[in-house]
């Protein structure tokens, strides 16, 4: 939506009606994050949106599942401004063209009793600590992308399994954290890992003056928070039920996320609302960047009005506010065109 503002969108399922119950129960649209349900149901984390995140394409008959009836939860991060800011985000969501035969889930690592060795999770001014969780996996999974998330104090990241039988398995090494790129590695493998393999993760913050993008000088205690000057040990992990034969699956030379494959096409969404009275707003986006026509039509084919006129357009998610207001009860029809191909979608206007 609203870029000067919107810095990361986190989003989820809630099948349990509970995230709705807790808007209801606020007065304001939305309702903030840390109260209620907004740690419920953290594992099963859908693709969202960080600075340098790039798309995740699953192949191999391996998608996510959207259950009948679900709520989505979007835990929307916002920038401070000097002036009032407005954003209405949206949410697009691409169907697999073949029916899925595996669907990925996820374990989120967070800084509890149950996970850290050596907490509780405070980092104390003037000292460089790490911290070690540890999480044992309950079932056989096979293992297909790891996303480690921390802020500016964070330095590194060692993420590794160990089997029942004492076989060591790399995860990720990350040794050096640059904040400004966060997103989510994908195995071109896929990693078989039996029950009762112990997955260890070891995070290290730097709160010192040594750290020249500490946001505090002097440097003050500092521990878990959303905010970019407080920090986070968050870890998911995602995994498949394991099948036999797991261990042969290659995504080929590029892995997940990294094919050539784009999954966003030319394409005229269709309108919402409709019918309407007063306005609304038409989506598109565009594969590449192009030159674009977009006009709104009579049912006769008859031009009313011009939104692009042959204008340069960059590939992705555009939205336009379309103005009904001077318009008669009727159908219309608006009409995109870019490479002498044209894409329609009618419009009800209703008195």
């Amino acid at each position: 939506g609203n870029k000067s503002i919107v810095h990361h969108c986190l989003m989820w399922q809630d099948t349990t009606g509970q995230a709705a119950a807790d808007d209801a129960a606020t007065p304001e649209y939305g309702y903030e994050s840390g109260s209620g349900s907004a740690l419920a149901g953290i594992n099963g984390q859908l693709p969202g949106y960080v600075p340098g995140q790039k798309p995740q394409v699953y192949t191999n008959g391996i998608g996510m599942k959207l259950f009948e009836g679900a709520d989505l939860k979007l835990q929307m991060h916002y920038a401070p401004t000097a002036s009032d800011e407005t954003d209405s985000t949206s949410v697009n969501i691409f169907f697999s063209e073949q029916p899925l035969t595996r669907y990925v889930k996820s374990y989120v690592m967070l800084p509890l009793p149950t996970v850290l060795t050596n907490g509780p999770y405070i980092i104390p001014a003037n000292t460089v600590k790490e911290f070690h969780g540890a999480y044992t996996v309950p079932v056989d999974v096979s293992m297909i992308g790891i996303a480690p998330h921390m802020h500016l104090l964070g330095q590194h990241w060692h993420v590794y399994a160990v089997k029942p039988n004492n076989d060591t398995v790399n995860l990720i090494n990350i040794n050096d954290w640059d904040f400004n790129w966060q997103g989510t590695y994908s195995f071109r493998h896929l990693l078989p890992l039996p029950a009762g393999t112990v997955i260890h993760a070891y995070a290290e913050y730097d709160n010192t003056t040594n750290n020249i993008y500490n946001p505090n000088n002097p440097p003050q205690t500092i521990t878990w928070g959303e905010g970019t000057a407080d920090e986070m040990y968050y870890l998911p992990l995602l995994y498949l039920d394991y099948q036999p034969g797991d261990e042969n699956v290659d995504f080929g030379t590029t892995g997940i996320g990294e094919t050539n494959y784009n999954p966003i096409k030319d394409k005229l969404y269709p309108i919402y609302p409709n019918p309407a009275s007063s306005s609304v707003k038409a989506g598109f986006t565009l594969s590449e960047s192009g030159k674009i026509t977009l006009t709104l039509n009579s049912i006769n084919g008859q031009m009313i009005s011009t939104y692009a006129n042959n204008q340069m357009y960059m590939a992705g998610l555009h939205t336009v506010d379309i103005d009904l207001t001077t318009l008669a009860s009727g159908v219309y029809s608006l009409t995109l065109e870019k490479d002498s191909e044209s894409q329609t979608q009618k419009i009800v206007v209703v008195r």
